[in-house]
């Protein structure tokens, strides 16, 4: 074959070749994640009328009726095909061993055909919604969003939670027991009645999982009972060495972004072009060495919402939002920017960047209308890395647990209790 009939060759080949192959290829991760950066207002929540309902956690009771939706926009003016999967999981989120027809009554392929058009928007975007299908097993669930027909071109997957209350909760949530943290921690003991719940080996069969302001990443796991009445259907779970402690951290600081029109709280200035709209926070000040100050906030999540406006969310604007953080004593260590907008992950995007003239700590990174919970984080630098903030454990929190089961002959761990609380509401 001659040189320049190969060269024809192989362009041809080349061109026929199926579109699919150069599809992205992304490995997908077992939490909840954006993977592509136009991918913008992520949220899982059970369906509501009531902006504030978006902060709601995504666990619901098996065949409750309650209807839990993904939303997310894509920065894009047009239209794109995107499908979604269910995946089962165990409490490890790693996936079960069940098979789609275990815990659906469908095909496991759906296509994501609620969606809407930005309306008089700088920034164009087309909005979607996926309402996650009737399930018929309780446990950990995945719903991953793919482009076209390509599981591996991915670009959104998000956990939620069903349960079945078969297993009584009860709590409390207190100043540690350690005494070299009783002013920075916070203590949850518990226990589980699973009454007449058949359980082999509550040692072996049970696990349970504590959360804080609904993180997976700071999630406490592997916690074994400290004592079984197997009699009584009863478990403990008290210590002593700081297992099921966690740092109470402090009240979140806030941004009201819902008016572009004027500005909200903690918003320095408002300014609108004709292709972006722009937000100045105000200076936030390094909180380390400071006394707790009690005040509300969302306990790290946000919700989307725009204010003056009638159309709704698909009117809802995008903002270039500026955060300031004062803190001249940092001689090293990176700052991050976290809250559930970020999915609690340290993002190369939201890392704080001193700024050579003003020798303030900044990060600009796009947010639709809403309002926003956010802390700073330090990596390095010989510090903790919430000490920018504080900790006080008097600091208010929402935690919830999480009891699986799983016996000898069983599949999946199945979710059979749930319980939600509030660290000053007890």
């Amino acid at each position: 074959m001659n040189k320049k009939y190969y060269l024809q060759a192989l362009l041809l080949m080349l061109f026929c070749a199926p579109l699919q192959s150069w599809a992205k290829k992304t490995k997908m991760l077992y939490r909840d994640h954006v993977y592509e950066d136009r991918i913008k207002g992520v949220k899982i929540f059970p369906k509501t009328n009531d902006p504030i309902g978006m902060m709601i956690a995504p666990v619901i009771p098996i065949g409750s009726g309650i209807q839990l939706v993904l939303e997310f926009d894509d920065i894009n003016e047009d239209y794109e095909e995107y499908r979604a999967k269910i995946i089962h999981c165990n409490y490890d989120w790693k996936p079960s061993n069940l098979v789609n027809m275990d815990y659906l009554d469908q095909y496991n392929e759906f296509n994501v055909t609620e969606y809407e058009f930005s309306e008089n928007t700088r920034v164009e975007y087309v909005k979607y919604q996926f309402p996650i299908p009737r399930l018929k097993e309780t446990g950990n669930y995945l719903v991953a969003v793919y482009r076209d027909a390509d599981p591996e071109d991915l670009i959104i997957t998000s956990r939620f939670v069903v349960y079945r209350n078969v297993a009584a909760i009860n709590s409390e949530v207190r100043r540690s027991d350690l005494v070299m943290n009783r002013d920075i921690n916070q203590q949850i003991n518990f226990g589980i009645n699973y009454g007449s719940y058949t359980v082999s080996n509550a040692f072996t069969d049970i696990k349970v999982v504590l959360r804080q302001n609904q993180r997976w990443d700071n999630a406490i796991f592997n916690l074994e009972p400290t004592n079984v009445r197997n009699d009584l259907g009863q478990i403990e779970y008290n210590f002593f060495n700081g297992e099921n402690n966690f740092i109470a951290g402090n009240e979140f600081r806030y941004t009201d972004l819902r008016s572009v029109s004027y500005t909200g709280r903690n918003v320095a200035r408002i300014r609108r072009e004709t292709d972006m709209n722009y937000a100045m926070l105000n200076v936030d000040q390094n909180r380390m060495g400071q006394p707790y100050v009690s005040f509300e906030d969302q306990n790290g999540q946000f919700f989307l919402e725009n204010v003056g406006l009638e159309q709704g969310l698909s009117g809802a604007d995008y903002v270039q939002a500026t955060f300031r953080l004062e803190a001249e004593n940092i001689a090293s260590g990176d700052i991050y920017l976290i809250g559930a907008f970020s999915n609690w992950e340290l993002q190369p995007k939201l890392k704080m960047k001193k700024n050579p003239n003003s020798g303030l700590y900044e990060c600009t990174t796009l947010l639709k209308q809403g309002f926003y919970n956010y802390q700073y984080v330090i990596l390095g630098g010989g510090l903790q890395w919430w000490e920018l903030e504080g900790s006080f454990w008097d600091t208010e929190n929402d935690y919830d647990i999480i009891v699986y089961y799983r016996g000898p002959t069983d599949r999946a761990d199945q979710v059979i209790g749930y319980k939600t609380f509030n660290s000053l509401q007890q």
